[in-house]
Order: C-alpha cells, then sequence, then structure tokens
C-alpha cells in the first residue's frame, strides 16, 4: 500500500506517452467554476485517491460513488474542526477577541459536532425534520410558493434565482421557526451572508462581519425566545429548541446558535437545488417536456436535479486514524475531501452519467451526504424543489430559458448560478426549443 505524508507537496507521477495526460484538483480556476464535472471524471480514472496540496498542505480527494458514500458513513472520520480554524486565525486579527461571539456560535453548529454530542443534538430535531414532520408543511410550503409565482406571472422575463429560488427558503425557514415575514429582508441578507463561514478561504474582515451578523441575529432573536418561555407550546421549531432548553438538553448559548444555524444553513443549498436544477431541466427539451406532461413524476425530476448539479459539491473530514482505500492509505490526521458532485457522476453507478434523465432506474444516494452529518434539512430541500417545480409547471406552460451569459457562484463547496434568466411565454411564431 502506498503511505504519504500529511505534509509537502503531492509527488509528482510519470505519464507514458500514450496516457491521458494527469489532471490535478483546483477548485479555484475558472474553468472548474464553469463545469467541473469533465475534471471530476478525469480525476476519477487517475485511481480512487487523488492528492493534491492547498498553501503546501497535502489533501485528499475521493470521487467515486461507492468510496464517499461508505467512507462518509465511517466512524473513523470526524468533521472538520472550523472552529478550531478561526480561533487559530484570530492572532492575525486587530482585536483578537473580536472573533469570540462568532467561534462560540458555530462551535453548537451540527456540522462541527461529532458522536454522543452531535447525537443529542440532533435527536431535538428528529421528529420535527423528519419526512412526516416535513410533510406536514407541504400545504403551507406550496402556498408560499404560489405567491411567489404569483409574483411575477404577469412578467415578460424575470431572473428565476431572485425571484424565486433566493426568497423562497427563508420564507419558509421564518414560517417553521415561527418568525413574522415583516423580518424576511434581513433575514435573508444574514443567512446569505452567514453560510459562507462553510466556504474557506475567508478573510479576517469577512469573520469579523460574520462575528457582527451573529450578534445582530442574537438580538432579534432575543424577543421571540423570550415569548417561547413565556408562553409555550406554539409548535414551532423555536419553541422546539426551547423546550429542549427547559428539558436541560440545551443551554441558552444552544438555543440561540442552533436558531442561527437553521437560517444560515438551508439558504443556499435550496436555492441552488431550485437554480441548478431548473437550468439543467430547460435545457433539454426531451426531458422539459417530460416533466412538464407527467406532473407525477415530479419527485423523480427533483432527485435527478439533486445528482446532476448537486448544490453542495463535496464535504471535508479528518481521518483520526490510517484508513486503506484500495493501494493507497489515507493517513491519520489527513483532510479528506468527499466529492459529492463527482460521485453523483459516476459512470459504474449511474448510465451516462453526463445526461439528465428523470426516469433513471438508480436514485444517488449521496446528494445530502451520508453518515450522521447527512443534511438535517434534506426532505425540506426536497419539499421546497418539489413545490417550485410543480407550480412552474402548473402555471408556465411555455417556460423557457432567456439566452444569457451565465455566471457562477465563487465557491469551492456549493455550486449555483448568480443568475438564471427566464420568460414564461414565447412570442408568436418563436420554435419550442431550449435557450
Amino acid at each position: 500500500m502506498n503511505r504519504v505524508s500529511t505534509n509537502g507537496p503531492a509527488p509528482a507521477r510519470a505519464a507514458s506517452a500514450n496516457a491521458e495526460p494527469l489532471v490535478s484538483y483546483n477548485p479555484f480556476l475558472p474553468e472548474f467554476r464553469r463545469d467541473p464535472y469533465p475534471i471530476y471524471a478525469a480525476i476519477r480514472r487517475q485511481g480512487r485517491v487523488h492528492r493534491f496540496t492547498v498553501s503546501r498542505i497535502s489533501q485528499w480527494l475521493l470521487t467515486h460513488y461507492e468510496d464517499v458514500r461508505g467512507l462518509l458513513a465511517d466512524a473513523r472520520f470526524v468533521a472538520d474542526d472550523l472552529p478550531l480554524q478561526i480561533e487559530q486565525k484570530k492572532a492575525f486579527a486587530d482585536r483578537p477577541d473580536d472573533l469570540d461571539v462568532l467561534i462560540r456560535c458555530i462551535r453548537h453548529w451540527l456540522f462541527f459536532r461529532n458522536g454522543a454530542d452531535h447525537g443529542l443534538v440532533r435527536r431535538v430535531f428528529s421528529k420535527a425534520m423528519s419526512p412526516i414532520g416535513i410533510a406536514a408543511h407541504r400545504r403551507e410550503v406550496e402556498s408560499l410558493v404560489a405567491g411567489i409565482v404569483n409574483e411575477v406571472r404577469d412578467e415578460a422575463q424575470f431572473d428565476l434565482i431572485a425571484r424565486i429560488a433566493y426568497p423562497l427558503p427563508t420564507r419558509v425557514m421564518a414560517r417553521l421557526v415561527g418568525i413574522p415575514d415583516e423580518s424576511l429582508d434581513r433575514l435573508m441578507e444574514w443567512s446569505t451572508e452567514l453560510f459562507r463561514i462553510m466556504v474557506p478561504p475567508q478573510s479576517i474582515e469577512s469573520y469579523q462581519r460574520m462575528r457582527g451578523l451573529v450578534a445582530d441575529f442574537e438580538v432579534f432573536l432575543r424577543p421571540h425566545i423570550e415569548q417561547r418561555r413565556h408562553r409555550p407550546g406554539q409548535g414551532d421549531l423555536l419553541d422546539l429548541l426551547v423546550a429542549a432548553e427547559r428539558g436541560g438538553v440545551l443551554d441558552e448559548a444552544n438555543v440561540y446558535a442552533l436558531a442561527i444555524m437553521l437560517f444560515s444553513v438551508g439558504q443556499e443549498t435550496t436555492e441552488n437545488l431550485i437554480g441548478n436544477g431548473l437550468l439543467a431541466l430547460l435545457s433539454d427539451p426531451t426531458q422539459r417536456a417530460l416533466a412538464w406532461s407527467r406532473p407525477e413524476l415530479c419527485a423523480d425530476t427533483v432527485d435527478e436535479m439533486l445528482r446532476f448539479d448537486t448544490p453542495v459539491q463535496g464535504v471535508a473530514r479528518i481521518a483520526q486514524e490510517d484508513v486503506a482505500v484500495g493501494d493507497d492509505i489515507l493517513p491519520a490526521g489527513a483532510r479528506v475531501n468527499f466529492a459529492l458532485g463527482a460521485a453523483n457522476r459516476d459512470p459504474a453507478v449511474f448510465h451516462d452519467p453526463d445526461r439528465f434523465v428523470i426516469q433513471r432506474p438508480v436514485r444517488s444516494k449521496l446528494v445530502f451526504g451520508a453518515g450522521i452529518h447527512f443534511c438535517l434539512g434534506a426532505h425540506l430541500a426536497r419539499l421546497q424543489a418539489e413545490a417550485v417545480l410543480a407550480a412552474l409547471t402548473a402555471n408556465f406552460p411555455d417556460l423557457h430559458l432567456v439566452p444569457s451569459n451565465l455566471e457562477w457562484r465563487p465557491s469551492v463547496l456549493v455550486r449555483g448560478l448568480k443568475a438564471l434568466p427566464v420568460a414564461p411565454r414565447r412570442a408568436a411564431g418563436s420554435p419550442m426549443e431550449s435557450a
């Protein structure tokens, strides 16, 4: 087996004259941002484990479906300690203690908790965020989507991201948490900004801005939390957190931090699921026609949206001990990147993986991760995407893309569009084909 050091540059491997040129993983390249999938495919063909360097420190990338699925659920890997990384950056801040509020907040988020501590907190949400718990909100979500769609009904064209995909997740979460609609604009702004903490690298200045947002969020939440303490039983997620505090499961810091987490981490995942998925669907005339003519395939269509252009492209874990992957060893302490986007295009699992196919016989089990850190809001994100797709197919039989130069957001973790111009009606005489 090949065991390699965690430090120093990755050794170059020689390629024969007839071999495919070796490709290295670099998510910061513009061509990767535009379309990462050919690069993932080339890396996958090179072997099961891909080693690359960031700031002269080695990291590892897994791109094969079975490796990603199996090892994400492996207890030998634990969540990356982002709070500790920010703690280590405090020395570079003008006022090091200025970041303490931010660090204390995210340390309570589920993403950075492991083992029994993670399980204890996750059980607080287990019933409310289960498929049955989320299904109870279907009519409410559909009503919110109907209102948003009605706002663009008479427009010649609109940006699907700005008008539908962006506002919907915060509106839905505000209802589930029990926050009034008049607060939506600032909640959307705060949620979007705070999600960036999950997308390294960030500057000290960026972390300081996030610290201010956490403080603002806490001030905003205080009267709502106090209300639940004095008038329990309202049945929303904030009431759930306060009940867990009353029962001794959570302390006050957890209540505030987890309420902030609910808003911050679901925003871009759902937004990008809707944007990426509808771009793929509207770009394929055959599959678009199938989705519009067969509304009963709505859930299948969302499944394929998630697989084809996965909104969360990857997650990082730390190996607690040496882990063998084929002939390679991931050494203890290694930072391992699980490429969900690559795994969901693995031809060993999905026939013709670069095609969008609604009635695919094999469904991915990796679109929201795996193991104990499987996405808490997975069922809610699916419900929102299904509601949007159902509303668009019912209200806009001619919905189509408007030709434009699409731009992707600069992120190494999530994949999403800055804008997606669409038109609900075709001009007289225009052909029925995708832009």
